[in-house]
């Protein structure tokens, strides 16, 4: 199969790129490079240097390919209050590029990488994907108008597609000096350091984290299961708080960094977390690595990397 990868430069696309390539796929990545690296790239792959929101790139990239993964995005809540318009120009415009031109170009499928952030807050309930989005956020809102744009083309372009809600991914290779990071690179980084851990908000936040190689394997369900045309949560059903995050990352760190508290973030939500039910029923996938084991991984992987 050939498949193109959007974001494929970033810490996650990458990973599903290499896994991609290692399942025999031709594989081909658009990433402007922003955030992305290109180290980051399998060698197996083709890298497309360009933008999602020019279009008549995209629709080189995307001629002949079979499935394409849409990762590529304005990712930051806090960046996208302060820059609304940037976050709209690629996360609608960029998305809407990426339908328009799969669907002139006869591509079967796509698998679109959406977020958590649509559930907005739903006090302290796991959120389902039949629950009604509340977007709190401009990177929210954007989100949730790639989804809907999406299902309202697929009929129209004759795509077949998966949506995937994301929650706290982390893992190896995830930047913790790039603003668009979450927490647990950065409060692994700077425990190995024995700097102080800055936590925005009383710490009280519940989120659930999801592991890197189950994110990975959602993606490829969703693209060798068939189960329709749908939205699916991957987390792992199990919440934790940012305080006790932190703590557990000093102790397994052997650190001496201290905690500290600032006001919280426009945008922040305080409690997230997945129902998978439906990930487990019709994508046969649930998340196989658990989640102390999996941060034990990657602070060794700190400890060796930085």
């Amino acid at each position: 199969m050939k498949a193109l990868v959007t974001g494929g430069a970033g810490f996650i696309g990458s990973r599903l790129v290499a896994e991609l390539v290692s399942q025999g796929h031709e594989v081909l990545v658009l990433d402007n490079l922003s955030t992305g690296k290109n180290e980051n790239i399998h060698p197996d792959a083709r890298l497309i240097d360009g933008d999602i929101r020019d279009y008549k790139l995209v629709l080189k990239a995307s001629k002949g390919v079979d499935c394409v993964f849409h990762l590529a995005a304005f990712v930051s809540v806090p960046m996208s209050v302060q820059k609304p318009e940037e976050c709209r120009d690629v996360n609608i415009g960029g998305t809407l590029n990426i339908i328009k031109a799969a669907g002139e170009n006869g591509v079967g499928k796509i698998i679109f990488s959406s977020s958590c952030a649509v559930y907005g807050d739903r006090g302290n309930n796991a959120a389902t994907e039949s629950d009604t989005p509340n977007p709190l956020s401009p990177y929210a809102v954007s989100k949730l108008e790639g989804e809907n744009l999406l299902e309202s083309y697929g009929k129209e372009f004759d795509y077949s597609y998966t949506i995937l809600r994301y929650f706290n991914v982390f893992g190896e290779n995830q930047n913790p000096d790039s603003p668009y990071s979450g927490v647990m690179s950065k409060f692994i980084c700077r425990a190995l350091r024995n700097q102080e851990i800055t936590i925005y908000g009383d710490g009280s936040q519940i989120r659930d984290f999801i592991y890197i190689r189950d994110v990975v394997d959602a993606n490829i369900r969703a693209l060798t299961v068939d189960a329709g045309n749908g939205i699916f949560n991957i987390g792992t059903g199990k919440g934790a708080s940012i305080k006790d995050l932190a703590g557990m990352i000093i102790r397994s760190c052997s650190s001496d960094s201290q905690i500290s508290c600032e006001p919280g973030k426009p945008g922040d939500i305080h409690f997230s977390l997945s129902d998978i039910t439906r990930a487990k029923e019709r994508l046969s996938w649930r998340p196989r690595h658990d989640v102390e084991e999996a941060i034990s991984a990657t602070i060794r992987w700190y400890k060796d990397n930085y």
